[in-house]
């Protein structure tokens, strides 16, 4: 046999494993039809255009009742697309120094510290205010018991926008952000448990509510963590382990659960935390203290500062 014939031969042996191939015809009885090897067999199926071609095994659908049987690799069932949510720090790089509030818990705040605390801010020319969550109390919403006389909720809304009045009025060219607290989520379980059908809508969400934007406050929720240039900071309950036992201070809680310099709140007490890597790098957690008032009648005995 020459060489032209022989080359036709191996033509014409190649298209009938393509066609048997495309049948669904397994690569063993491919082999012994046309007698050749199955290395010859998977050697021809993988060749250029091969795949986008070969019909899928009925076998592995006809079981599933109205799922439509592809016809080539192109027409197979594909995943669905997935639910992402997008989760980014929200990054700080304005220049100059930053005052920082935490847990006022409006009405029950302390005025002398919130005083003290904007005079300065004032003194040192503050490029920007990080109110860093429970500035608010949301009482009337809160899961606990909730006493009747307390301050509703839209009175709650009078005293913040009287609160960011006074910072506007004051501070008028400082940026400022606004941090979700676990207090402030109360609205959004709340909505869930009472008034699912209003969960999601503009006109319900906090910052709304609240009349936020007409004093220029940014808002940032979904526990995202708010980075001052390279300080990473957080209102306290972004890591939703309340039932793990509290180490010797928050500072070193949050030294435990970020392993990077963090400033939070959240926990009432004033502590800080050092510590240095193998490498050298000093790691630095601080947890500040409140501003309300020490002695609520729900824990007049406490550890805050």
């Amino acid at each position: 046999m020459d060489q032209f014939s022989f080359s036709e031969l191996r033509q014409a042996q190649n298209q009938r494993i393509r066609e048997l191939l495309e049948e669904g015809v397994s690569h063993r009885k491919i082999a012994a039809e046309v007698g050749c090897s199955t290395s010859t067999v998977l050697r021809v199926s993988k060749q250029k255009g091969e795949p986008a071609t070969r019909k899928l095994p009925e076998f592995a659908f006809n079981k599933i009742v109205g799922l439509p049987i592809p016809k080539t690799f192109d027409d197979r069932p594909k995943l669905p697309a997935a639910i992402h949510t997008e989760y980014t720090p929200f990054q700080v790089d304005d220049v100059g120094q930053w005052l920082i509030l935490t847990d006022l818990h409006f009405p029950y705040h302390d005025v002398k510290t919130i005083e003290l605390a904007v005079d300065m801010a004032k003194r040192n020319a503050a490029v920007g205010i990080l109110l860093n969550g429970d500035i608010v109390d949301c009482h009337s919403l809160s899961d606990f018991d909730r006493d009747p006389s307390a301050p509703r909720y839209i009175q709650e809304r009078e005293y913040l926008i009287q609160f960011l009045t006074y910072l506007r009025h004051h501070l008028p060219k400082a940026r400022m952000v606004y941090r979700e607290g676990n207090h402030e989520e109360r609205l959004k379980r709340y909505l869930l448990r009472k008034a699912p059908e209003l969960y999601g809508f503009e006109e319900t969400k906090f910052h709304t509510l609240m009349k936020l934007a007409d004093f220029g406050v940014e808002y940032v929720c979904d526990c995202r963590v708010v980075n001052l240039g390279k300080l990473h900071t957080i209102h306290g309950h972004e890591f939703k382990d309340k039932f793990v036992a509290m180490p010797v201070n928050p500072a070193r809680k949050f030294f435990l659960q970020a392993k990077s310099n963090v400033i939070g709140g959240h926990h009432h007490q004033v502590s800080e935390h050092q510590e240095p890597t193998i490498s050298g790098k000093m790691i630095s957690t601080w947890s500040m203290g409140c501003g309300c008032d020490l002695h609520p009648h729900y824990k007049p005995i406490n550890r805050w500062s």
